[in-house]
């Protein structure tokens, strides 16, 4: 599900067992791809996903204010 280093790397059959708040974030053009992100979310109950449409793996840094906006709502929400 994902190119590059994480090619090899599948943790899909264990990510119910997640029982802690989780936010995944994405970049359209992480080698991560959204299919796989979209899966992460899926297995992960009542996690959050955030596509970043303009970053790779960098988005705190392509993306920093989206980044920082994202990161603190969910914060916020969650303590």
């Amino acid at each position: 599900m994902c190119n590059g280093t994480l090619a090899g790397h599948v943790v899909t059959d264990r990510l119910q067992r997640i029982e802690v708040p989780t936010l995944i974030m994405s970049g359209k053009y992480d080698e991560c791809t959204a299919t796989t992100a979209g899966a992460y979310h899926s297995g992960i109950k009542g996690s959050r996903w955030e596509l970043f449409e303009e970053s790779s793996h960098l988005s705190y840094v392509e993306e920093a204010a989206k980044y920082q906006r994202v990161m603190n709502e969910f914060l916020d929400s969650k303590c």
